[in-house]
């Protein structure tokens, strides 16, 4: 039974088929999808407990989840992250830059078309749809060449990671911020009264692009992401991270063991590695099962050998 208490984000995980009663009242599931029903209403018109009420009638009538994007969600669940991440790419990045194209070659003929009577309107909209068209294809750039890459490599995710993520889900909320002015400026894609086949089109396809949106963002922050970085080492093998990071920046920890500080080898072992997944260094004896710090295997790691004054990576 939902309540007042649950937030959006975990209704939509657990009950897919809510989507379509969410978009109709216009309560945002993804980016502000975090906070309680409760909250979610503030500022609204709604009723919470009436929403609740109509919410789990619309549960129980929609108990089958049927409908492809209650099926797809479902399905995308039940992926590992590899393949999350992959079939994010082949759908709502294919899907999502479809829409644009289209949306903006149909928007830039309205704009002339009905500039005498909507000149307004549609300046706004074309700046506000510019915008977010040119955020989406800079994250999916992000994702598709930077992030997913890393996550891909990682399984474990480690600070470098983590924190990429964190600006994508910054993005996140960028891109909604621009949606809302978008539904706001629209009427929620009311076309005037006077739009020709083309104005009225085009706000049909505005909708479907920002519905797929959502959905979208919906399944990296409330399932990817989570899912991920339930992954993580402990907070104090974070900060371990952190801390080897600035040992390195400042130069103190260029020719030493992080852990037995030997500093030419012949105390330990005639050879340092260095983590390729968090830089840590650490000698054969300090890191016989892999790296200390984040517990990567030897498969991250490149060996260091000393020649006598200095480490250097080992050409072998």
């Amino acid at each position: 039974m939902i309540t007042v208490k649950n937030t959006l984000a975990d209704v939509v995980r657990d009950y897919p088929q809510t989507i379509p009663f969410f978009n109709e009242l216009h309560l945002d599931y993804c980016c502000g999808g975090g906070i309680p029903l409760e909250e979610a209403v503030k500022n609204t018109d709604l009723d919470a407990e009436k929403v609740v009420a109509d919410l789990n009638e619309f549960i129980a009538a929609h108990s089958a989840k049927t409908g492809s994007q209650q099926e797809s969600l479902e399905r995308f669940k039940n992926l590992s992250i590899p393949d999350m991440l992959q079939d994010l790419e082949a759908t709502h990045h294919v899907d999502e830059r479809k829409y644009m194209a289209e949306i903006e070659t149909d928007l830039n003929k309205i704009l002339l078309v009905h500039f005498v009577h909507h000149g307004e309107l549609l300046t706004r909209l074309h700046h506000l749809y510019g915008t977010l068209k040119t955020e989406l294809e800079e994250h999916f750039a992000r994702e598709e060449r930077l992030v997913f890459p890393l996550m891909r490599s990682y399984p474990q995710p480690n600070l470098e990671v983590l924190t990429l993520i964190q600006n994508l889900e910054k993005d996140h909320s960028a891109a909604g911020d621009i949606i809302k002015e978008i539904e706001s400026l629209t009427d929620h894609f009311t076309a005037p009264a006077d739009a020709c086949a083309t104005f009225k089109r085009t706000y049909q396809l505005l909708e479907e692009f920002i519905n797929d949106v959502f959905v979208h963002i919906f399944k990296e922050n409330s399932i990817v992401f989570p899912e991920y970085a339930e992954k993580a080492p402990s907070q104090e093998e974070l900060d371990r991270q952190v801390e080897v990071t600035l040992e390195q920046e400042a130069g103190s920890n260029s020719n030493t063991c992080g852990y037995c500080e030997s500093e030419n080898g012949e105390e330990k072992s005639p050879v340092l590695f260095e983590c390729g997944n968090c830089g840590a260094l650490y000698c054969n004896d300090c890191g016989e099962t892999g790296c200390p710090s984040c517990g990567a295997s030897f498969s991250h790691a490149h060996p260091l050998e000393y020649s006598g004054s200095s480490w250097n990576p080992n050409q072998d």
